[in-house]
This record gives structure tokens, sequence and C-alpha cells, in this order.
């Protein structure tokens, strides 16, 4: 499925940033970009500005940029539902952000635009902060910062300084056009459109769920949850196993898995701590093919086992497999034991926050033909009682 591109302009007085913007990303970019959609954050001010200037059915700029260029009209589309007009905590429209309480209120209003323009996985979100007060890319900076997915990207467009103030220059025209300012001939045929991608960090990768999920409306609330977000990310990692009561607690998150595909985990980590060593792979890492012979799935057995009653059903069954050779090869596959790490990892990905799940999940290693499984977690930060 293609990815879907979605524009986000914060506009005040010069909404020439959005024609100039999607000049830049039809005619120069390469390869060039469709556009999917158009939004713009404005203020009640420059609101009228933005609906006279640009807007198609007023044969506005949006228009006039899409017949000099060939760019199909859909892509140039503003619904008057894409102009989000900033408003404060009662619901009345700002006419600018004077005061504490109206950049808390712009605030609110950008981060919930942002998160929600983010949320579908098949969307780009390139987000401009050329236009409006600076305060306003601010805002939108630090959004981006905060919901930004590897995908998405943060731009400024950049004009030839004899044009910056020009009211009547929206992009480069297509055929040559002479017009005098400031006591010099300019050409807006020749005029120059640049636009930089600004380098940002994306806490988004990091932070995860807590970030889409979290009722904060203040930025001050949210920074400083996220920031003890981020500091529990520093403290250590523990894994601890009641093996008996087949209870594994990861950082304090019970999780909850099969007894066979939990009795696998535990294999794998008593791998690690006894710093198992398998040719020239780091310790704890095994041999995928070592990983289903009748040894370490008699160690499998052995965890099992200890999870149940004397003669359960289940592990009466598990050992008759194990001990049959032809239902050992025939049960005990690589494609059985890589569908037994993806059900694993699925559920530690459900249950864990983002940076945790990246150290617990059972990770590869090595080339083709040559696979290892292990958990590259310390050694000393794995418990497990009860073992039987």
């Amino acid at each position: 499925m293609t990815m879907k591109n979605i524009l986000l302009f914060s506009t005040g007085l010069s909404p020439q940033v959005v024609t100039e913007s999607i000049y830049y990303h039809t005619q120069i970019r390469k390869p060039s970009l469709r556009i999917d959609a158009i939004h713009i954050i404005t203020d009640a001010k420059c609101e009228p500005l933005v609906i006279n200037e640009l807007l198609p059915d007023n044969n506005g700029w949006l228009l006039k940029l899409a017949n000099d260029y060939q760019i199909n009209p859909s892509e140039v589309k503003l619904p008057l539902e894409n102009i989000h007009i900033l408003k404060d905590s009662s619901g009345k429209p700002l006419r600018d952000l004077l005061t504490v309480k109206e950049n808390q209120a712009a605030v609110k209003i950008v981060f919930k635009l942002i998160r929600d323009l983010t949320t579908d996985d098949q969307t780009r979100l390139i987000a401009s902060v050329a236009g409006g007060r600076k305060t306003m890319s601010v805002i939108v900076g630090q959004a981006m910062q905060f919901y930004a997915r590897e995908q998405d990207l943060l731009t400024h467009v950049i004009v030839e300084d004899c044009i910056i103030g020009v009211k009547d220059f929206f992009y480069p025209t297509p055929i040559s056009k002479k017009v005098k300012i400031k006591g010099k001939i300019v050409d807006y045929h020749d005029v120059k459109i640049y636009l930089d991608e600004i380098p940002f960090i994306r806490l988004r990768p990091i932070l995860g769920n807590f970030l889409m999920e979290s009722t904060e409306t203040s930025l001050i609330s949210l920074v400083k949850s996220a920031q003890e977000q981020i500091e529990d990310m520093l403290k250590p990692i523990k894994i601890s196993i009641n093996q008996k009561a087949k209870q594994l607690s990861i950082t304090g998150e019970l999780v909850n898995l099969p007894a066979k595909n939990l009795a696998i985990y535990i294999l794998l980590l008593k791998l690690r701590m006894t710093k198992y060593k398998s040719d020239n792979n780091e310790p704890g890492y095994i041999l995928t093919e070592k990983l289903i012979q009748e040894d370490s799935l008699f160690e499998y057995l052995k965890i099992y086992e200890s999870m149940y009653k004397s003669g359960n059903t289940y592990v009466e069954n598990e050992r008759a497999k194990i001990s049959n050779y032809k239902d050992r090869q025939m049960f005990f596959t690589l494609k059985w034991l890589q569908e037994t790490r993806s059900k694993i990892n699925s559920v530690l990905k459900k249950s864990l926050p983002p940076h945790i799940f990246t150290i617990c999940q059972i990770h590869s290693a090595g080339v083709r033909h040559s696979t290892c499984y292990g958990i590259p977690i310390h050694p000393g930060n794995i418990n497990i009682t009860n073992q039987g």
C-alpha cells in the first residue's frame, strides 16, 4: 500500500509558505511528492487571509498553482474542516498568542491535532514550521518530537531574501514575470525555493503507547510524565519467574505465557545465566539446530514438568513425543521453533513497553543456516524460583 502524504502548516500573515512548500514538493523534490491532504493551523485573525488567498473555491493561489504546473486539483484540496483555528479553553477563537493561557490553549490544540494525524501507519506527516509566530513553530516542533514516527518530517521552506515580505509572490511562475522590488527588477520565474528537513529527536519509539494513551492536557504535565518514563527506562530490566506457579514478571509487569512457551523462554534464560557458549556465538545464544536436539528438548521437558503435579497428562504427552525418535523428528522442527519464538515475542510485545520488549524478546543472531536464539539480558537481573 502506498504511503499517503499529509502536509501540515502553521500560518500567520504569510500564507505563501503553503504554496511555496507545495511547489517545492511537486516541482523540485526528486522524486516529486504526491499530496493527499493539506491541514493548516492558524488564528482567527489570519483565517480570512488563508481562505481568501488560498482556497481553490475562491480561485485562490492553490488552484492557480495547480493550473500553472498541471498538478491534480485533488492534491491542492483544502476543505474548511482542515483549517484548524486556535481556540481558548472555553472554545473562543484566538486572534493571537500573547498570553500564557493563550499559548497553553494552542499547545493543547496542536498536540492533539498532530497526535491524531499520526495514528494511521499508512500516512506520512510533513509538518512545516515556516509560517506564523515563532511560538507556533516551537509548539509544532515540540509536538513532532513527541508524536512523529520514523517516516514523519519536520520542514522549513526558504525563499531568496529579495522576495521576503512580498505579498503577491506565492511561488515561482512558469513563465517570466518581472517585478520591481525595492528598486531592483526581480523575475518571479527565476526565484529559487529551498526546503530544509529539520532533524529532531523522536520520542515516540522510546515512549511508545504512553504518548498515544496519555490524557495529559498541558505541556508541563506531559513533559513531566514523559521524563518519568525516560527515567524508568534507565533502571535495570529485571526478569523474575516463579517456575512452579508459571508466573513471569518483567520489571513489575506480569506476562501471561502458555506453559510450554514459558518453558522455552526459561530454558533460554538459564542458558544466559550459565553463560552457555556455542562456537563463536555470544554467551547465552544457542544454535537453533541444537535447541531442537534431544538433550535440549529434555531440558525443556524438565522445566515444563516442574510446573505440574506428577503424572500430568500434558507433560506425559510431551514426554512421549520427545522420547520417540520419529515423533521428535515430526513435531520438534525448525518451523515449530520459529513459530514458538514468534508466539512468545508477540505476547511480550503486547505486554511490555517498547524499550523493555526490545531487550526481553527472543533475539536471533548469526547467519542463515547458522541461526542462534538468545535473550540479551544481564544474568544478574534474572531470578528464577521454585524450580522443582
